[in-house]
């Protein structure tokens, strides 16, 4: 038995709801026989040969961290203080007040 509510379309339909739509026709494309062509300011051509470069070279310093080692196993190895700080404030890796 179904049940209805007044104002209320029975129950199963769709009540007024439309079916998907037809999807529009897409726009015309006329070939011309030439093809697309991009081009890139110098500042973008100069920046993808630094990220190129930068691709190349490895991610950590390896005869630079060998050095170290054999630095710090023998003993001898001493960073400047001052220099340290310097740097740390330039890259500002230590908030400024």
């Amino acid at each position: 038995m179904p049940i209805q509510f007044p104002g209320l379309p029975p129950a199963g339909s769709a009540g007024g709801v439309e079916g998907p739509k037809k999807p529009a026709r897409p726009p015309r494309v006329e070939r011309t026989g030439q093809a697309d062509q991009v081009r890139f300011s110098a500042r973008a051509q100069e920046a993808l040969k630094l990220r190129e470069q930068l691709a190349r070279l490895p991610e950590v310093r390896e005869e630079r961290v060998e050095a170290l080692r054999r630095q710090i196993g023998a003993g001898t190895y001493g960073p400047d203080a001052r220099a340290v700080a310097a740097d740390l404030l330039r890259s500002k890796a230590v908030p400024q007040e």
